[in-house]
């Protein structure tokens, strides 16, 4: 039974650390993100937190981490219900940097002004 409970849990720590370790590989590809957000935790995991604007969160989806960039929303009744519709785009790991700034700019923000 012990051996159990530690396997769950070694297991629930090692996702939560592909979790982290998402979030550094994006962070390095993209360190001009790092002026413009702050770190919080969303849930059970940390994100990319752009003020009163949008998140980026790592998510997991079939296997894989991905980061999903969602509208902060103040009001969370709101955020329960739309959860949809806070979803701007579903992965943005995987974006160059004109693309990221691309889909940022959806959000209000503009990578430019962090990277002068």
């Amino acid at each position: 039974m012990r051996k159990v409970v530690l396997k769950r849990k070694l297991r629930a720590l090692q996702l939560r650390v592909e979790l982290v370790k998402t979030l550094i590989r994006f962070l390095r590809k993209h360190p001009s993100l790092a002026d413009r957000s702050v770190l919080c935790q969303v849930g059970e995991a940390p994100a990319l937190y752009f003020f009163e604007k949008a998140y980026i969160r790592p998510v997991w989806t079939k296997r894989a981490v991905t980061l999903r960039l969602e509208r902060d929303v103040p009001d969370a009744w709101a955020q329960l219900e739309d959860a949809q519709k806070r979803v701007v785009h579903a992965d943005v790991s995987g974006l160059r940097p004109k693309e990221l700034a691309k889909v940022l700019r959806k959000v209000d923000i503009d990578v430019k002004k962090a990277e002068q």
